[in-house]
């Protein structure tokens, strides 16, 4: 199967996902694995997506090929993907919708906005953040579904999306690890 591989060569001095700050890994001095912090979507019992703050950490050290120097990495499996960078520019809102499959997302630049159909469920994510989004099997509650995306900063915003060919879950909050 097809795998997609996380590299982590900076250790910063924080592991959870900022949520409007920059995404970071946290290793010790003592050349323990890295641990990196991500935000998933996922789909409850009540049919509502809720954000989860999660980590990957399974990282090992590898050379991703021939004469590069080892570093750490976690691998994986999405299945095939597809990658699409997406614009949005500045005010663009993409009303209550849910994907057409589970996606790993990266803002780039800007200040990304997503709100979930679970209740107080809102997060702006800014250049570094890392979300996985899965909210496929989300019921419309209430016109509330799946989630909504703004643009809320004042510059065109640009993410990263890898798409995966992944058959999407519920009740399975942070289970890419």
């Amino acid at each position: 199967m097809p795998s997609f591989t996380l590299l982590a060569l900076a250790c910063a001095t924080t592991s959870a996902p900022q949520g409007g700050g920059q995404l970071a890994a946290r290793s010790t001095r003592s050349g323990a694995p890295p641990t990196l912090g991500y935000w998933h979507s996922y789909v409850a019992a009540d049919g509502k997506a809720y954000f989860a703050q999660c980590k990957f950490t399974n990282f090992s050290t590898s050379s991703i090929g021939p004469g590069v120097v080892p570093s750490w990495h976690e691998t994986l499996d999405l299945g095939a993907l597809g990658a699409k960078v997406a614009v949005f520019p500045v005010g663009h809102v993409a009303p209550w919708h849910v994907d057409p499959v589970v996606q790993m997302i990266q803002v780039l630049s800007g200040s990304v906005q997503w709100e979930l159909s679970g209740e107080n469920q809102t997060k702006v994510f800014a250049p570094g953040d890392l979300y996985i989004e899965e909210d496929h099997l989300a019921k419309n509650v209430s016109g509330r579904y799946g989630h909504v995306t703004r643009n809320v900063g004042d510059t065109p915003a640009v993410f990263l999306m890898l798409q995966s060919a992944l058959t999407p879950t519920a009740e399975q909050p942070c289970r890419f690890h």
